[in-house]
């Protein structure tokens, strides 16, 4: 998963959380709509997911029942996630140790669909530790989540290498990596796009982030 206090000094966490509300506020039919779940997918230590959560709580009319799940497979993180839920709002955001390519029976997310799923800086692990089968089996999986998208991809192929970089110099460990099971004479954000088209899947706005660390575009996709 992302490393640890990603969310805690990115500068572009604030333009995160006013996005992603502001798909949902503007593009997601909240009419007659009593509750609006939502799914956060690499949810790290839960500041991104909390200040979602917050926002829209401030943006909705407060008679829509609103619930977030963030999952992440580092269970670390997933426990800090749940020591620093906001406390006039615990109820509402669920935090799960989980890798969404694999949950296990058991699980009644295993199953669910989400009104609207939240996916911010992901796709490259997937990507490196399982080569464009494993990109284009996260997308599916995320498919399988909710007919209504949210996502910003990685698809620096720089960013890649300093992945890379980072995983040898902490913990001498390069070998996980599939580079040879990437063709990188495609663009990743192509492959993403190619995979939700074959789901039946239309791209419906692109949100820029001048400014933001990586210049990196949020999408939203949705089922047709």
């Amino acid at each position: 998963g992302n490393f640890k206090k990603y969310y805690e000094f990115r500068q572009d966490t604030i333009y995160r959380i006013n996005t992603a509300c502001k798909i949902v506020s503007e593009k997601f039919n909240l009419n007659n709509k009593q509750k609006l779940e939502c799914l956060d997918i690499g949810c790290n230590s839960g500041n991104l997911t909390n200040g979602i959560y917050e926002k829209l709580r401030n943006l909705i009319d407060p008679n829509v029942d609103i619930r977030i799940t963030g999952i992440d497979i580092d269970s670390t993180l997933v426990e800090k996630a749940n020591a620093g839920k906001p406390a006039n709002y615990e109820k509402f955001i669920e935090y799960q140790c989980l890798d969404v390519m694999n949950i296990p029976d058991g699980y009644a997310i295993k199953n669910q669909r989400f009104d609207v799923v939240f996916c911010f800086s992901v796709t490259m692990y997937p990507h490196l530790l399982y080569g464009d089968e494993g990109l284009d089996k996260f997308i599916r999986n995320l498919t399988d989540r909710s007919d209504f998208i949210v996502i910003e991809p990685q698809i620096e192929r720089k960013c890649y290498h300093e992945q890379k970089r980072r995983m040898k110099r902490q913990f001498n460990m390069t070998e996980i990596y599939r580079d040879d099971k990437i063709d990188w004479s495609r663009n990743p954000l192509t492959k993403i796009e190619g995979t939700f088209e074959s789901c039946g899947y239309k791209l419906i706005k692109t949100y820029e982030s001048h400014g933001s660390t990586w210049n990196r575009k949020v999408f939203l996709f949705v089922k047709q």
